[in-house]
């Protein structure tokens, strides 16, 4: 029995369209469920569709642009069939690049892996299953099967997990000659064992890897460096240019600096003219430095621009300070780790800092009273139990950060805690000079008002409570009421607040 009529196959899916659920073009009849773009998926209309005259493939508009600028048109049809058929010309391309890794695919050809795929095959090649792929070499082939070496044994893998590999690694991942997924991985971690954390991953994109420990140099005479072998041809200086291949954040920020200023010098006013910045990363990865050395960077650069620009840079080196300050903490993955959003929008006008703001979201003010295993609260609230001076904290009632309920290391932490970076008392003195010297800043805003507060909290969180017990006349048999020994005065004491009503 056929509901709706008669049907004729789906060009896709082969399976029989009916009526009721037919999209018809010049070449062929198709399911509206399988009418979707190639590339994404998308679904498409008549009125929105592209397909290739030669593939029979459709596309949307915007893919379909793409693919036949790729192979060099410069005119695609609106809708329909692209009579030029264009996209073959791409096509072929992509079959000739094809063919010619099948043709590589031989005896001695250096591959990667995929460990997924074939999780038998770990234990012959003597590789770890946490990594996703192996190092090895075809050492023989049988139709789409794989004989490969890994050096510590070998194993029969299937083609669809077999990748080619480059011979030696590149500060480009772009000019790798085969550009697969374990190649990439493969480029960046050579690079990475080599003490190279920067990869260059585009003309602009910067792929940077956390090696939780001071490898690279930041100071002022590397931004120099960089500013120099950007801006010097290759033939005049060509130590620089050399130098200039290795990536390097500063590389990237000359660049964003660059085509700021001559967007201005062009005549494009900084309420219409913009660039954005984007550093993203997992907890860990190393974003707050990130952020931080472009920062240093554009204040070094803005240097030149006078008194006005030289206190701008000044404002945003202390706000930095502040933020990190109260909005910081020590994590499982990361002694900075920042514990909230933030944008930062800066000015730049005669090639010079003219002004900026900070815009900050989502601060995790959970961290102050509740912490997972092996973390630590906001940096503040340890500088100012270490780094204030004796008499400060005396006037404060605070004790060593150990002896706080907020701030205590549980025996569980101390592994995570002896592997923190020591805080000598010079180092952490000077970060609360530093964040002193911020707060003095702040217009209408007194230091001493801010550590009042931050002692209160400390003092809070000492205060230990008692059950309301069974009393069910007074009706407390479910409630809590602060111990009778507990010293529930230093929050008042601290903060200048009234202590029944704090205690209320």
């Amino acid at each position: 029995m056929v509901l709706g009529g008669g049907g004729e196959p789906c060009s896709l899916c082969k399976q029989t369209v009916y009526p009721a659920e037919l999209m018809t073009t010049g070449l062929g009849r198709f399911h509206f469920s399988c009418f979707r773009c190639t590339k994404c998926a998308r679904q498409l209309q008549q009125s929105t569709y592209c397909q290739d005259a030669k593939t029979g493939r459709l596309y949307c508009k915007p893919h379909y642009s793409q693919l036949a600028v790729a192979a060099g048109i410069q005119a695609v049809a609106d809708g329909g069939v692209d009579a030029s058929a264009g996209v073959l010309v791409h096509r072929k391309t992509k079959t000739a690049e094809e063919m010619e890794v099948e043709l590589a695919l031989d005896e001695g050809a250096l591959v990667w892996v995929e460990l997924g795929m074939v999780p038998d095959a770990v234990s012959l090649l003597g590789a770890d299953l946490a990594d996703p792929f192996v190092a090895c070499t075809v050492v023989g082939r049988s139709g789409e099967v794989f004989t490969v070496s890994s050096g510590g044994g070998e194993a029969e893998v299937p083609r669809p997990c077999v990748w080619l590999r480059d011979r030696s690694s590149s500060a480009n991942n772009l000019r790798l000659q085969h550009l697969n997924e374990a190649n990439l991985l493969g480029n960046v971690q050579r690079r990475f064992e080599a003490r190279h954390i920067y990869t260059q991953t585009g003309a602009l994109e910067l792929l940077a890897l956390n090696p939780y420990a001071p490898l690279c140099s930041y100071d002022e005479d590397q931004m120099e460096r960089y500013r120099r072998a950007r801006g010097a041809p290759v033939e005049s200086a060509p130590d620089e240019a050399q130098q200039s291949e290795e990536p390097h954040i500063f590389g990237v920020a000359e660049e964003i600096w660059r085509a700021v200023s001559e967007a201005e010098a062009e005549g494009a006013s900084a309420g219409t003219e913009s660039r954005s910045v984007v550093v993203s990363g997992e907890s860990g990865s190393g974003k707050t430095e990130s952020n931080r050395q472009l920062l240093s960077y554009f204040r070094w650069r803005s240097t030149g621009g006078g008194d006005g620009a030289a206190a701008i840079s000044r404002v945003l080196a202390l706000s930095d300070v502040l933020l990190e300050s109260f909005g910081n903490a020590s994590t499982v993955n990361n002694h900075n780790s920042s514990r909230f959003g933030k944008y930062l929008a800066v000015d730049v006008a005669s090639n010079a800092l003219a002004g900026g703001s900070f815009s900050t979201y989502l601060l995790e003010t959970t961290r102050l009273v509740r912490r997972a295993t092996g973390e630590r609260n906001f940096h503040g609230l340890y500088m100012l139990c270490a780094g204030a001076a004796k008499h400060k904290r005396a006037a404060l009632r605070l004790r060593a950060a150990k002896e706080h309920f907020y701030t205590l290391v549980s025996s569980s932490d101390k592994q995570r805690e002896a592997a923190a970076p020591p805080d000598a008392p010079t180092r952490i003195e000077r970060r609360f000079d530093a964040l002193e010297d911020a707060l003095s800043q702040l217009r209408g805003v007194r230091a001493v008002s801010v550590w009042r507060v931050v002692a209160a909290i400390l003092h809070l969180g000492d205060i230990r409570f008692r059950g309301g017990g069974d009393d069910q006349s007074t009706g407390a048999g479910d409630q809590s009421a602060i111990a009778d020994d507990a010293d529930d005065d230093e929050p008042a004491a601290v903060s200048a607040a009234d202590a029944p009503a704090l205690a209320a």
